[in-house]
C-alpha cells in the first residue's frame, strides 16, 4: 500500500511540473493568411521576378539606350576642338570616326593603317605613298556591339575585331580589285567571314592580337578576369596562362609578336612569351621573365621598334628603362638601365597624377627615346642627355586624350601612331632625331 501511494504521489509531481513550464511559454496566435489583392487580367501572363530566366548577367542593349549613348557621344566629340597639329614632324591623319579611336594597327609596309572606334565602327585606309594626305577609306558598321581592339595579318589580308561585350572577335576578309582604265587603280572591300563563341572571358574583353600570319590569336581583359588566352581561328583554345594577378590594367605587344608585356595594379611588369612551331603554329604561352623595381602600381609600359627594351611609367612617380635581351631561359634578369624621377624634372611634373599617361620607346642611333602623353600633348626625353628635348603641344585635337602610341619602321625609317578621343589617327615622322 506504501509503495502504491508513493508511486502515486511521483506520477502526480512530474505531471505538476510538465503543466508548470507550459505554461510559461509565451501564446502565439496563428497568423491569419496574407490577402494578396489580385491584378485585373491582361492580355500578358505575368511571369514571377525569381522564375524570370536571363541569358547573360549584362543583357542587349535597347534601341532607347544605344541611342541616348549617341547623343551623349556626340556632345562629347562638340567639346573636342579638332585641328591638324602644327609640330613639324606631323606627317598626316587618319580621319572619319565619329567617336574616340579605341585601337589601331599598322602593316608592316605602312600602306594599310586599319582602326576601330567607340562610334561602333572600323575603318580600313590604304595609301600607295606617306606623302598621302586622303588616303583610300572604307568603313564597316557593327551591330549593336562596340569594338574595342583590332589587329591586321602581315599579308592584309584579313582583320580581327575584339568587342568587350559579348566577349568575342570578328573577322573579316580585306580583297584588293586592281582596274586599269584612266590610269591604274586598286579598290579595297571588306567582308565578313566568321565570329569566335561569346563569352571567351568572365569579364569584359579589352585586349586582342591576331598573329602575323594568321595561324591564331590571342586575348585578355583589362579586368578581374587575369587569364591571357590563345584561340585558333576554328575556335580551339591552345593554351591559357593566369597572370596571378588581381587585376589586369594593360596588355602590350612587342614589334616581332613575340612577347606581351602585361601591367597590374602591383609593381611588377609581366613578360609572357607566345612560342611557335616552325610552320608557325603556337607551341607554348607562358612567362619569360619580370620587370621588378617600382614600388607601386604600373601605369603604362611599351616595347621599342628592335624588342629588346622596355619603358614602364608607375605610381612611385618614377620611369625605367628595362633591357630583356637577355638570357632568360637560363634565369637571367632583366636589366633596369636607368631610373627617371618625374620630380627631378620640371617639364615632367604634370605627369604626377597624369594616371591615363600613355608611353612609347624609341631607341635610334644609340639613343633612346622616351615619349610621353599628357592630355593632347606629347613629351619627349632624351635618357641619354637627361632631359626634355622637344614637347609636341596639341598633338591630337586640343581638348582630347591620347589613348595610344606605336612606332613602326618602314623602309628603315621610324614612324610614330598615335590615336585619341578625337576621332583620329595622326602619323609622325621621327627619321631626323
Amino acid at each position: 500500500m506504501f509503495n502504491f501511494l508513493a508511486l502515486l504521489f511521483t506520477g502526480l509531481l512530474v505531471v505538476g511540473v510538465y503543466l508548470y513550464k507550459k505554461s510559461l511559454k509565451p501564446q502565439v496566435k496563428p497568423q491569419a493568411p496574407v490577402q494578396v489583392p489580385k491584378r485585373k487580367a491582361s492580355g500578358k501572363q505575368e511571369t514571377p521576378a525569381a522564375e524570370t530566366k536571363t541569358e547573360s548577367s549584362q543583357p542587349q542593349l535597347s534601341n532607347k539606350d544605344l541611342k541616348r549613348q549617341e547623343n551623349e557621344l556626340k556632345k562629347a566629340q562638340k567639346k573636342i576642338k579638332r585641328a591638324n597639329p602644327t609640330h613639324s614632324t606631323f606627317l598626316r591623319g587618319f580621319k572619319g570616326f565619329k567617336g574616340s579611336v579605341s585601337d589601331f594597327d599598322v602593316s608592316p609596309d605602312g600602306e594599310y593603317v586599319v582602326a576601330c572606334s567607340s562610334d561602333g565602327t572600323f575603318r580600313i585606309f590604304r595609301s600607295t605613298d606617306f606623302t598621302e594626305q586622303e588616303p583610300q577609306s572604307i568603313y564597316h558598321k557593327i551591330d549593336f556591339h562596340q569594338p574595342t581592339s583590332i589587329s591586321l595579318k602581315h599579308d592584309k589580308k584579313l582583320v580581327a575585331v575584339g568587342m568587350a561585350e559579348p566577349r568575342m572577335v570578328e573577322f573579316y576578309s580585306i580583297d584588293e580589285k586592281t582596274t586599269y582604265d584612266d590610269g591604274v587603280k586598286t579598290k579595297v572591300s571588306v567582308s565578313f567571314l566568321k565570329k569566335s563563341d561569346e563569352r571567351l572571358h568572365k569579364t569584359n574583353m579589352k585586349h586582342m592580337f591576331l598573329d602575323f600570319e594568321g595561324k591564331f590569336y590571342v586575348t585578355g581583359s583589362d579586368e578581374e578576369d587575369t587569364t591571357i588566352k590563345a584561340w585558333s581561328l576554328s575556335g580551339e583554345n591552345l593554351a591559357s596562362f593566369a597572370t596571378s594577378q588581381l587585376r589586369n590594367h594593360h596588355i602590350l605587344r612587342s614589334e616581332n609578336g613575340r612577347f606581351l608585356a602585361v601591367a597590374a595594379w602591383t609593381s611588377d611588369v609581366m613578360i609572357v612569351e607566345l612560342k611557335t612551331n616552325k610552320d608557325g603554329s603556337l607551341k607554348s604561352l607562358g612567362k619569360a621573365m619580370a620587370l621588378k623595381g617600382h614600388r607601386k602600381g604600373i601605369i603604362d609600359v611599351n616595347f621599342n621598334p628592335t624588342n629588346d627594351k622596355v619603358v614602364t611609367l608607375s605610381k612611385d612617380q618614377t620611369i625605367k628603362l628595362w633591357n630583356i635581351d637577355v638570357r632568360y631561359e637560363m634565369s637571367e634578369d632583366p636589366k633596369c638601365l636607368e631610373t627617371i624621377n618625374i620630380n627631378d624634372h620640371e617639364e615632367l611634373k604634370v605627369l604626377v597624377d597624369a594616371t591615363a599617361t600613355r608611353l612609347g620607346l624609341l631607341s635610334v642611333n644609340s639613343r633612346d627615346l622616351i615619349l610621353m602623353t599628357h592630355h593632347s600633348n606629347i613629351i619627349i626625353f632624351d635618357v641619354q642627355k637627361n632631359k626634355v628635348i622637344d614637347t609636341i603641344v596639341n598633338a591630337h585635337s586640343e581638348g582630347s586624350q591620347i589613348y595610344k602610341l606605336a612606332f613602326k619602321e618602314h623602309k628603315g625609317k621610324p614612324y610614330l601612331y598615335t590615336c585619341g578621343d578625337d576621332g583620329r589617327i595622326n602619323m609622325w615622322d621621327f627619321g631626323s632625331f
